[in-house]
């Protein structure tokens, strides 16, 4: 497993050894969001097609995903979140009690997510993990706007 800073994984500086598997932390360590990537998680992020976050023409990022878009409206203190990049070993490591006697040779990455995804229950992921689309930064403010509203 490889932990950087969200903007050093930006900046592209690290050997991609397999990596199939991204895990985002706010600087809480809260867990915020869990994906994969068949192929490289970096393109998966930043480049063309159906990536997270792509630039416009003023050389801006910003979100094309519900987790892009989180990263964007938390600039620039996302800079500062942590995005670990986890192999299928090091996933298969986290959860050995959880799959403990199945077949792990034949399970892959996408098998594996929604077992990491129900482990440690990112607020970012909906499907798996029960989580939702709910920014916890703009439902708090979401939250005083009606108090002062309603009140």
């Amino acid at each position: 497993m490889n932990a950087l800073k969200f903007s050093e994984f930006y900046e592209g500086n690290f050997e991609d050894i397999g990596y199939e598997l991204y895990f985002v932390k706010d600087t809480d360590n809260k867990p915020m969001y869990i994906g994969i990537s068949l192929n490289s998680i970096w393109h998966r992020w930043f480049g063309e097609g159906a990536s997270h976050m792509d630039t416009n023409a003023s050389g801006n990022l910003f979100g094309t995903s519900v987790i892009g878009q989180v990263i964007e409206r938390r600039f620039p203190d996302s800079w500062d979140w942590m995005i670990e990049l986890w192999t299928k070993e090091d996933c298969l490591t986290e959860l050995g009690k959880i799959l403990e006697g199945r077949n792990t040779k034949r399970i892959n990455i996408g098998i594996i997510e929604p077992f990491m995804i129900k482990e440690f229950m990112p607020i970012y992921n909906v499907m798996h993990g029960g989580g939702g689309h709910e920014d916890p930064l703009t439902t708090k403010r979401l939250d005083d706007a009606y108090k002062k509203i309603f009140e």
